[in-house]
């Protein structure tokens, strides 16, 4: 036993004194231990650096463009024709309106795709996101032939003495069909993100479907739809 903890003790002075070696040699070189490692970091954070900065030229790049090509003074007076405030109006009008109905009407069916099964659930989900693919032209011909007056849906409508074609109903439909997407998208994938094991909680609780809708999943997936809103207030207005 005495021999073992001899053998030990010089190990330890042994490692001890080699560690101090090369401590002070690199104390008389005043040369710090290189990591391997930290040349790649520096070479990727840099390379990230680069791609971020043509990335944020690239998309700037145009806007500045725009606004030097369009002296302020101009832009000033634009913004004082009462056609061009009233268009302002107009779309700022329909844009509040469509979102307010893109929430209310995109929020149930987010909530349904993101937590239930059901026949036709792939076909539903890709009706859903067509519009995104569909060019402005498209749609908008796709909407006539829909709600026209001689359309599939206009054709009934007009009997009534209800026309949609060229109206501020017909801006508001079509804002409502290229924006949806948007909105349903995000806040289907915020209400995939909340652990369900909260909404089992609650429900074990006692708490009905809707109040744990209303007050534990709604809340954290309140983000999300923030963020799904605002894109589809962007989309219809643009």
């Amino acid at each position: 036993m005495t021999g073992d903890s001899d053998t030990a003790e010089g190990g330890s002075f042994r490692e001890s004194g080699l560690a101090h070696r090369i401590n002070r040699e690199h104390q008389g070189t005043g040369r710090a231990v290189s990591f391997p490692g930290c040349g790649r970091d520096i070479a990727l954070k840099a390379g990230l650096g680069l791609l971020l900065a043509l990335a944020m030229a690239f998309i700037a790049l145009p806007v500045v463009a725009l606004f030097l090509r369009s002296p302020l003074p101009s832009i000033a007076e634009a913004l004082h024709d009462p056609v061009v405030l009233d268009a302002l109006r107009l779309s700022l009008m329909t844009s509040g309106i469509t979102t307010l109905i893109v929430v209310i009407m995109g929020t149930p069916i987010a909530y349904v795709s993101a937590r239930f099964s059901y026949p036709g659930k792939e076909l539903a989900d890709s009706l859903i996101d067509l519009p995104v693919i569909m060019p402005p032209a498209v749609a908008g011909i796709a909407l006539l032939m829909a709600f026209g007056r001689m359309g599939l849906a206009g054709h009934y409508l007009s009997s009534f003495g209800i026309s949609i074609a060229f109206t501020t109903l017909a801006v508001i439909l079509a804002q409502v069909f290229v924006s949806s997407p948007f909105y349903i998208r995000q806040a289907r994938t915020s209400f995939e993100d909340v652990d369900i094991a909260l909404e089992n909680a609650a429900r074990t609780l006692g708490a009905s479907r809707i109040r744990t809708f209303f007050y534990v999943i709604l809340p954290i997936a309140m983000n999300g739809l923030l963020s799904g809103a605002i894109m589809a207030f962007a989309r219809s207005l643009g």
